[in-house]
């Protein structure tokens, strides 16, 4: 028999190694999770680190019992008001932003493409056309050969609009994209 996950609101936060006193924040402002959660801080290292703050090895005690959370890791508050560590990767195939009613910003939508979302604008007219992030991307040069696409910054990826037209490989926001929050997941 096969079930599928309840559509359940979460919040969660990125345990960076440096952020104690914003996940203690976060953390206490939650509602309904337990006003005194309990996280402990393990100082990581006894030299300074490079950018003046000390490193933090993180733990917090779970239903299962105390577990260490990891630099990267999301830290969740769940239904029952539990703490517990998440691995990105099981995190990013699990969760989504929460829909808001104003949509997303383009910085969301970036990271949801990153993700694998197809995202596109309320805004924009033609209601078949979004974006979506493209890898293993090839092309034919004047020579005719064939030339795999590899960029030191970002890999063999692009953001590429697909449209009534085709597809447009390398897209470009304009302001409107880039500071409009009506962005969306596309669904179709």
């Amino acid at each position: 028999m096969k079930y599928q996950k309840k559509p359940v609101v979460i919040e969660a936060m990125e345990w960076t190694g440096y952020n104690g006193m914003e996940v203690i924040s976060w953390a206490n402002e939650i509602d309904p999770c337990p006003k005194n959660p309990t996280f402990h801080f393990v100082r990581r290292n006894l030299e300074e680190e490079p950018n003046g703050h000390d490193l933090y090895e993180l733990r917090i005690m779970t239903l299962e019992g105390e577990m260490t959370v990891s630099i990267g890791d999301m830290i969740i508050c769940g239904v029952n008001g539990e703490f517990y560590p998440c691995k990105p990767s099981i995190f990013a195939k699990t969760y989504d932003p929460a829909k808001k009613e104003s949509g997303y910003t383009f910085g969301e939508a970036i990271e949801m493409m990153k993700n694998g979302k197809r995202m596109s604008r309320r805004g924009w007219n033609g209601k078949r056309q979004y974006i979506e992030l493209a890898t293993g991307i090839s092309y034919k040069n004047p020579d005719g050969k064939i030339v795999n696409a590899e960029h030191e910054a970002i890999g063999n990826a692009a953001i590429a609009f697909v449209g009534t037209s085709g597809v447009q490989m390398g897209w470009l926001a304009s302001q409107a994209d880039m500071l409009a929050n009506d962005w969306e997941v596309h669904e179709g």
